[in-house]
């Protein structure tokens, strides 16, 4: 039986209490607790504490059935290690530590100091950047460790693996790459003092202060929620997608960065950027006193796959795609079984990117068949597929009174190739003869940033070429890594790391390879047509979001095209969440310059002020 509410605050009230009662163990000591010898005593019980947690998996999460340690009664990744060891000797530190993650634990500590000075139970962070695109940690702190001297450590490291000593503190990573060592003393912890050394993350502890929500039974007021203060000029960025891009800007020009994790569910910012619209609450939006990063629609018509389709047919725009089919569509599902071209062609879902879902298929006639027998009818009008349905349903019947259906049905799955076509997709003409770098496949990805809706203002960046790791092929479709460029399948790939500065290339590096094959001005009209693709694109989608566009609204667009090998453009996909990662020279070169000018593009024109377009071109 659930607890009623009066229970979960009792509890609640105990746990601030005890909380409150750990730190006042400090004050009612009599103890010198900056003395070497309490301190060299309390590193012992600390690592040997560590110690007992020797043979303890990690995450729940890396351990499914199959794996020895599952439904184990403990699992403590690097930070829930530091968090356990505290809570144990809480009556000797004073104190436990709160939920989050290493991040904050780095926070709570001191200066730096230098690897020869680290001494027994000291804690070595480490700095780094996800392959997978997972969100990053403040300051980029990835992993803690507990130093044991020389190199050696003890900490939970190995995902699918156990807390452990290791002989050395430095190993490769297959979760992250470019790894820093941040060196901690834990001095501040064993003289009993808690609190964030970090000026920009201040880290409130919920245990210690605890403020009722405006619907919560225990607030005092419910008020209405305040107007903006525009003195405050707070800033709120969501999680991910390398965010520190956008805190930084705002940090140098002297803005409030709104840290705590409520603080994603308030409405008394100034400017919001998060990666996905649902994350903003477009009824609360002041359109006169706040600037948010999404556009209502946007998202919809131009970054799902399907919409955009259509846009292109109603603006008589299809030549700037490969013949495209919906297979949620009963006209496009007939065209398309009527369409005779062969060749490889490819499948993509309506709303995912990153690579997510597709599938290249080779056989596009045994494609076809195999659609048919998943979507159950014959390509007809409505009235032969009501009635054979209608067959069907009886001889389905019939069939399973027998107990036959389900033999037949197995034998028919068994016939099936493409297995799991999902409806909600388009099916597409593959390029099968890219223009090629080195032999390699690769696309461009380019910016188009819809800075203002009244008037409606367009501009355009060239971005970058984005390459495949290995040589183009046809013959190998199993290879996703080949075709498909976009950095989060590269990434993928163990020989990512050893060759990511390849896999980027600069605009100027692409024209420089394309004037030993090609006259500048087949280049020049290769570059001209992407513009004018992108132009005519939102020029058409205007229609579908400005009308009811606000004041302070605006949205930055990744575009993808591909090259064939005349120097043909298609315009592939739009994404409303581009990523901002820079994993290389050249993405740290263009993109940290495309988002900083974004900002201030943005912020002139809500403020009514004259804007540079900086490495921008004006579009609209």
């Amino acid at each position: 039986m659930q607890q009623p509410l009066s229970a979960y605050f009792k509890e609640f009230q105990f746990r601030r209490s005890q909380n409150h009662q750990y730190r006042k163990v400090i004050q009612n000591q009599q103890i010198d607790r900056k003395s070497e010898q309490w301190k060299q005593n309390l590193r012992e019980k600390f690592v040997n504490q560590a110690k007992k947690y020797i043979g303890i998996p990690y995450h729940s999460r890396y351990h499914n059935e199959d794996s020895q340690y599952y439904n184990a009664p403990l699992y403590l990744d690097c930070s829930g290690l530091l968090r356990q060891i505290i809570f144990d000797l809480r009556e000797d530190f004073g104190f436990t530590l709160g939920k989050w993650n290493q991040a904050y634990q780095y926070d709570l500590l001191d200066k730096e100091i230098e690897f020869g000075q680290l001494q027994y139970g000291d804690l070595v962070f480490y700095e780094g950047t996800y392959y997978n695109n997972e969100r990053a940690f403040q300051h980029n702190i990835v992993h803690v460790e507990i130093y044991l001297g020389g190199e050696r450590t003890i900490a939970a490291r190995l995902q699918k693996g156990v807390i452990q000593e290791f002989e050395s503190y430095k190993f490769e990573s297959k979760n992250y790459f470019d790894i820093k060592f941040h060196y901690k003393s834990i001095n501040p912890w064993l003289e009993g003092e808690y609190k964030s050394f970090c000026e920009e993350h201040p880290w409130r502890d919920d245990r210690d202060i605890w403020i009722s929500e405006k619907y919560s039974i225990f607030a005092k007021d419910v008020n209405i929620p305040q107007q903006l203060d525009h003195n405050q000029q707070r800033i709120y960025v969501g999680q991910g997608n390398n965010g520190e891009l956008i805190k930084s800007f705002f940090r140098q020009r002297g803005f409030i960065i709104m840290e705590t994790v409520n603080d994603a569910f308030k409405n008394d910012y100034f400017f919001k950027w998060v990666q996905c619209p649902q994350s903003i609450d477009y009824f609360s939006f002041q359109p006169q006193k706040q600037i948010i990063n999404h556009i209502p629609k946007a998202a919809h018509y131009l970054g799902h796959k399907i919409p955009m389709l259509e846009l292109l047919r109603e603006n008589k725009l299809t030549a700037y795609q490969p013949q495209t089919y919906r297979l949620d569509k009963m006209d496009d599902v007939v065209q398309f079984f009527n369409d005779q071209e062969q060749g490889v062609w490819i499948m993509k879902p309506y709303n995912l990117n990153c690579g997510r879902g597709i599938v290249l298929i080779d056989n596009i006639n045994k494609f076809k068949e195999d659609l048919k027998k998943g979507k159950q009818f014959q390509v007809a009008d409505y009235h032969s597929f009501y009635i054979q349905a209608q067959r069907d349903k009886a001889k389905a019947e019939i069939q399973d009174h027998l107990g036959i259906q389900k033999q037949k049905q197995e034998e028919q799955d068994q016939n099936i190739i493409y297995k799991d076509i999902n409806p909600q997709s388009i099916v597409q003409k593959y390029i099968e003869h890219p223009l090629l770098l080195n032999n390699r496949k690769f696309d461009i990805r380019c910016y188009a940033l819809v800075a203002n809706l009244h008037p409606y203002t367009v501009l355009y960046h060239k971005g970058y070429a984005r390459l495949s790791l290995f040589e183009y092929t046809i013959d190998n479709l199993d290879e996703k890594v080949v075709h498909l460029t976009n950095n989060s399948i590269q990434k993928q790939h163990p020989d990512y790391k050893a060759k990511r500065e390849s896999t980027i290339w600069s605009m100027e590096q692409l024209i420089s390879y394309l004037q030993e094959y090609y006259q500048q001005d087949r280049i020049d009209l290769m570059f001209m047509n992407i513009r004018d693709q992108i132009q005519n694109i939102f020029k058409a989608a205007s229609n579908k979001f400005i009308s009811q566009g606000q004041k302070g609204e605006f949205e930055l667009f990744g575009l993808d095209f591909i090259i064939d090998q005349d120097l043909n453009p298609y315009f592939l996909e739009a994404n409303v969440n581009p990523a901002l990662f820079t994993e290389n020279q050249v993405q740290k070169d263009i993109i940290p310059k495309v988002v900083h000018q974004t900002l201030q593009i943005v912020l002139d024109i809500f403020f009514g002020r004259q804007y540079e377009i900086g490495t921008f071109e004006q579009l609209i």
